[in-house]
């Protein structure tokens, strides 16, 4: 019965991830460039990290939804003209995350595990958590945007998200193998519930 369950809560999580990424590809507002650059990448290496680390693509229906909504978002967002042109510090992120994804793909060509404690960490775990790292600074331009007012993002389609991290999250809890799994949804999660509260503490100025 939990497994029925979890796999129920990712059918549900991917469906509810393409309907969050069909609604923000209605929008015509500018959109950080930055992060969908990091994303449309990060999101299909997220993917083929996960699948190699949990070797079920019934738990891989989230990363591999997220992966075809990054994707098609930035073809679609590039296509549109929803992008500016990165400023310096946004330049330095992506940097950033391609010295990490660097650092990654080396990682990866070792085969090596990480120890931490009694606990030994295999190469698809080490990559995945990698990629975790990469997850978070990819949002930096667009918290940065938020916060400054350059940008503004729509709350519904990062609330869809938000509660398809809930649903992914719920499906680990019943389903997870080793703790490696949960990072994921852990910080997808964080990360994506912090634009909607970035978001809306930008609406509501401008509602008073």
């Amino acid at each position: 019965m939990p497994e029925q369950i979890a796999i129920g809560c990712n059918i549900a999580a991917g469906v509810v991830v393409l309907v969050a990424f069909a609604a923000y590809n209605l929008k015509e507002e500018k959109i950080s460039t930055g992060t969908w650059i990091i994303l449309a990448f990060g999101d299909s290496l997220d993917l083929a990290s996960y699948f190699d680390m949990t070797e079920d693509w019934w738990k891989s229906i989230v990363p591999a939804a997220f992966a075809i909504g990054s994707i098609l978002t930035f073809v679609i967002g590039f296509i549109r003209k929803r992008f500016s042109w990165p400023d310096r510090f946004d330049w330095c992120v992506v940097l950033v995350d391609i010295v990490i994804i660097g650092i990654w793909s080396w990682h990866e060509a070792s085969a090596a595990s990480l120890s931490f404690g009694s606990h030994e960490f295999a190469p698809p775990a080490v990559a995945n958590l990698a990629l975790q790292a990469t997850a978070v600074v990819a949002f930096i331009p667009m918290y940065r945007a938020l916060l400054t007012g350059r940008e503004k993002e729509h709350l519904m389609p990062w609330i869809l998200w938000t509660t398809a991290f809930v649903l992914f999250l719920t499906s680990s809890a019943f389903t997870f193998d080793t703790i490696e799994e949960v990072a994921y949804p852990v910080v997808g999660l964080l990360t994506h519930s912090l634009v909607a509260v970035f978001a809306l503490a930008v609406i509501r100025p401008l509602r008073t």
